[in-house]
C-alpha cells in the first residue's frame, strides 16, 4: 500500500546529484523544501501479519521535507503521513483503517578524508485499526514500529557505503491473535 521514501535509494540518489552539483567554493548553502499529497488505490494488497489475505486498499500519503546542500555536505529530512482503508476482498474479517501513521527519514552525507560519511535514520510507526460491523475490535489491531539506522563510509564515490560503523535494523510487529 506504500510508496515510501525508500530510504537508501532516494538518499543515495540525492547524494550523488546534489553533492556532485555543488558549486566549487560555494559559501551559501542551498536550502530547499518540498511537500505534496498522493492518492493511492484502489489496489489489491495484503497486510503485515495477514500475508496472503487480500484487501482492496485506498488512501493517501501527505509528505514534506527539507534539504540543505553545500560543498561536501548534504542533509535531507523527509516525513510522510499515511491514511487509508483496507477492505477484505472476500468480505470476511475486519476492515482495517490506517490514520496518521508516520514514516520519517533523516540523512546526512559529508566529505571526510577517507571518502563520504553517510548517516541515515528511518523511523516508521504504523497502526492499523480493525473494525467489524462499524465497531472497533481492539484485538484485531496491527502495530508496526521500525527503526533503521546506519553510519557508513563510501570510499569509492559510487554513493553506496563500502564499510559500516553502525548498522541497526529493528522491526517490531504486534499482530492480532
Amino acid at each position: 500500500m506504500r510508496t515510501t521514501l525508500k530510504a537508501v535509494s532516494v538518499t543515495v540518489a540525492l547524494v550523488v546529484c546534489l553533492m556532485a552539483g555543488s558549486p566549487a567554493g560555494a559559501t551559501t548553502p542551498e536550502v530547499g523544501h518540498f511537500s505534496g499529497e498522493d492518492h493511492l488505490g484502489p489496489l489489491i494488497t495484503d497486510l503485515p501479519c495477514l500475508e496472503g489475505k487480500e484487501f482492496v486498499a485506498t488512501g493517501s500519503v501527505v509528505f514534506r521535507g527539507t534539504f540543505v546542500n553545500s560543498e561536501g555536505f548534504l542533509h535531507f529530512t523527509g516525513i510522510q503521513r499515511f491514511s487509508g482503508t483496507l477492505v477484505p476482498v472476500d468480505g470476511q474479517g475486519p476492515t482495517y483503517v490506517e490514520s496518521g501513521n508516520v514514516d520519517k527519514v533523516n540523512f546526512t552525507a559529508r566529505d571526510v578524508s577517507a571518502g563520504v560519511q553517510l548517516v541515515q535514520t528511518r523511523v516508521n510507526n504504523d497502526r492499523f485499526l480493525g473494525y467489524l460491523d462499524g465497531k472497533l475490535v481492539a484485538s484485531a489491531t496491527i502495530r508496526i514500529h521500525e527503526v533503521e539506522h546506519f553510519v557508513g563510509l563510501d570510499t569509492d564515490g559510487d554513493g553506496v557505503p563500502d564499510a559500516f560503523k553502525v548498522s541497526v535494523n529493528n522491526h517490531d510487529f504486534s499482530c492480532p491473535a
